[in-house]
Formats: structure tokens, C-alpha cells, sequence
């Protein structure tokens, strides 16, 4: 919707004080990024962004006027009700005149300390966000992969808190609400602009007034104001798609299992678990214990990330999120069962798993058929640190012969605990 004029016309004002090149970004379904909040660096009060959340219902009652509104967010107080001389604590998470709900903002302490960049907690919290040094978060996915979530931006003049727009908008869309973003934005001029301005800019998904006036300055007594508000909408998802802060991906990607003898190629099959066929059920499809092959360099990735990753018993995990068993064949091949894969890696890391899959090779991890198909104890897979720890000791004790004395003090090997 242009704008609608009154009086006045912008069309005499300089490109960069004109209303609509500010609002043609804006809108209500966005795809990338979101300004949810902005203030000036120095102690200006020409420009400024907040929001704050409504639900649904209160959408035509934030728009009704294009004031800013929630002046009673992010504050905690008493407020006295008179003359019952009746005192209540006002927690600042709801303004309930507004219907409006607390969502970000930057307290500045009074300059004293760094300020402050504050979300309703469930946001944070619906993301399991993780906080970087530079004031942004991120959170992961099931496959352990970094995604941004906020991000800052701060030049000389102005600071400004972006977010991820369809995280954002995924967050509203499970807590069954909207946000209302509100701007403010004044261009000062040397002179008072003539005829004056007045003209306004409503829909059902925002409203904005642009004006001019003038103030007494020397130097630069006339003005242009854009004020308002925009509602951003939430993703059309069904709830049960919203257990997750991310969409999760139901691909079932297909492995080389085998060569046909008689052509030389590839023998590939979906690791579906359900489509798979098992000791009780023949589906006519490989067994579920499918020996799948793939190349060791699978493994740097994981190797390269200690922090993220781990590989320990034959085991590759990362964090909380997934593990799977794995082994080694006499080739070096790393060894993994077919329906492991659909079952224990997520959709999006099987993308790594299968560029690097082929053909079997080699022979099988004995070890692990023995323990895992044959029920045997067996030694295990290598330990790297159980290893060293035998390999230090061996050492000591050798040279402690030599010369009649110990020559390392003792190691007490202890596996860390794993929660």
C-alpha cells in the first residue's frame, strides 16, 4: 500500500529522507533477515527499532494507532492504583492494556557496564541457543551443524540486532504468536519543509505516518518523521512439525552394498530401517546388518573437530545428538551397518557419509562380527588411551630395571565420565 497524502508531498525531500524506500523492504512473510531492534550509538534520538510480541487475536488493536506502544515491557516495579491505595508488582514481562508480550531488548545500565542484550527466555530456550563473544547466537541442528540465529551489527552511528527470519518466524508459529516491530525515523533539514507533510500508510499487516514540522534549532529547524509499526507473520507449519526449532529431513539416501558379478555395477539400497529385511521379516531388500563400506577420510571431518566430536569404542558420536558404531576392515575401510545408517545418522550428515561410500573391499571387521553377530567376547576396538597408558608403562618399567630406581611416577588410568 503507497502512501496516502493529505498535504504536502514528498517529492521535494532528498532520496534518502523519503518514506518509501524505508518501507518497500518491509514485510509481513519474510525469508532472511529481520531487524528487531535498533538504536543510535551516540546520544541521539533520530532513529530507533523495538518490538515486542501480541497474540493473534490482538493484531487490529496493535495497529490501530502507529504511536509506539508496551511502555510498561522490560521494567519491573510497583505500581500504586489510587485511591484504594492498592500497590501491585508489575514483573515487566506483559503490558496487559497492549496485549503485548516482552521479546528483546539492550539495557545500557547507565553506561557503567557493557550493555545488555535481553530475549524472552523461551526464545533462547526453544532454540537451545549457544552464545558467541560477539553478542550473536547460534543453535544445532540434529546433525550437530552450526546455524546462525542473531546477529549484530554496529557501525559509528547506529547498533542493530538481526534475526534469522524463519527461525524467527518458526518460534512464533509454536508459541501461536506475532510480532509487532516498530520504527522511528526523523531527517533533520536546514529548513522547515513547505507545504507541510502529512500522509499515512495502513494495511491489515502495518501502519505508518510520515510528517513534517519544525523545532527551534539555529541550525537545522525542520523535519521529516516516519513512525509505525509492521506485523511479522509466523510460518504456516502443523504443530506437530514444530516439536523441533528446525525443519528435519525424512530422506533415506541409497548406499552401495555390493558389485553385480555379472555387470560390474553397483548394487546400491535405501537404509530405511523399516524398508530393510531382519531376522524375523524378509521384505525381499538387504538385511538390516548390511556391511556398507566407505573410505577412512569419512572420518576427518570428525577427527578435525575434538570438541564437537568424538570416536571412542568403536563408537562415533557427536555431543548428545547421535552416535553410531562403526569399525574397520583389513583394508582400512570404515565398516557400518546398513540400517545404522537410516537409523542413527541424521538425513542431513548421510550426505558426507555417501560421498565417500564404495564398494566392499577387503573383508569384514572380524572383531566386530564377533562381538556384534556371533555374541563373543572379544578385545574390543583399539583405545588410542588405554594404549598409551599401557605403552608409558611398559617404558618405565623397562628403563626403572636399568637403573635400579622408578623412573616415572605412576599413571592411575580412569576413563572420564560420560553424562
Amino acid at each position: 500500500m503507497a502512501m496516502i497524502y493529505s498535504s504536502g508531498s514528498c517529492d521535494d525531500l532528498p532520496e534518502h529522507a523519503r518514506p518509501d524506500g524505508y518501507l518497500a523492504p518491509l514485510t509481513a512473510t519474510p525469508t532472511e533477515w529481520v531487524t528487531i531492534l535498533g538504536k543510535p550509538v551516540q546520544d541521539r534520538f533520530d532513529w530507533g527499532i523495538s518490538s515486542y510480541l501480541v497474540p493473534p487475536a490482538a493484531r487490529e488493536h496493535a495497529l490501530q494507532e502507529y504511536t509506539w506502544s508496551q511502555a510498561a515491557i522490560g521494567a519491573a516495579g510497583i505500581s500504586t492504583f489510587y485511591p484504594e491505595q492498592r500497590t501491585v508488582f508489575e514483573e515487566g514481562l506483559r503490558d496487559e492494556e497492549e496485549h503485548a508480550e516482552f521479546f528483546v531488548q539492550l539495557r545500557s545500565h547507565h553506561g557503567l557496564a557493557e550493555p545488555t542484550l535481553e530475549f524472552t527466555p523461551s526464545f533462547l530456550w526453544y532454540f537451545d541457543a549457544i552464545p558467541r563473544n560477539d553478542g550473536s547466537w547460534y543453535y544445532l541442528d540434529d546433525a550437530g551443524r552450526d546455524h546462525e540465529l542473531v546477529r549484530t551489527r554496529r557501525t559509528d552511528t547506529e547498533l542493530r540486532v538481526d534475526i534469522a527470519a524463519l527461525s524467527l518466524r518458526r518460534y512464533l508459529a509454536a508459541r501461536s504468536r506475532l510480532l509487532v516491530i516498530q520504527h522511528d525515523r526523523i531527517t533533520r533539514f536546514d529548513h522547515v519543509p513547505d507545504p507541510m507533510i502529512d500522509a499515512s500508510d495502513r494495511s491489515g499487516l502495518r501502519h505508518f505516518a510520515f510528517h513534517s514540522g519544525g523545532i527551534h534549532s539555529v541550525d537545522r529547524p525542520g523535519f521529516v518523521r516516519l513512525v509505525g509499526k509492521q506485523i511479522v507473520l509466523p510460518v504456516d507449519a502443523e504443530p506437530a512439525d514444530l516439536a523441533r526449532p528446525h525443519t528435519s529431513e525424512r530422506r533415506f539416501q541409497e548406499f552401495t552394498v555390493a558389485i553385480d558379478p555379472n555387470t560390474g555395477e553397483r548394487i546400491t539400497s535405501t537404509c530405511e530401517p523399516d524398508k530393510l529385511s531382519n531376522y524375523f521379516t524378509d521384505r525381499g531388500t538387504p538385511h538390516y546388518l548390511t556391511r556398507v563400506y566407505f573410505r577412512r577420510e569419512v572420518l576427518n571431518r570428525y577427527t578435525s573437530q575434538p570438541s564437537r566430536y568424538r570416536i571412542e569404542n568403536g563408537r562415533l558420536s557427536c555431543l548428545e545428538l547421535w552416535g553410531i558404531s562403526i569399525g574397520t576392515n583389513p583394508d582400512g575401510l570404515i565398516e557400518v551397518y546398513l540400517g545404522d545408517l537410516g537409523r542413527d545418522l541424521p538425513a542431513e550428515e548421510r550426505d558426507h557419509w555417501l560421498s565417500f561410500n564404495v564398494p566392499p573391499s577387503g573383508g569384514r571387521d572380524e572383531g566386530r562380527f564377533d562381538r556384534d553377530i556371533l555374541g563373543r567376547w572379544t578385545d574390543g576396538p583399539p583405545d588410542p588411551l588405554r594404549g598409551l597408558f599401557a605403552a608409558r608403562e611398559h617404558f618405565s618399567t623397562a628403563l626403572g630395571t636399568l637403573l635400579g630406581q622408578v623412573a616415572y611416577k605412576p599413571w592411575h588410568f580412569r576413563r572420564p565420565n560420560r553424562l
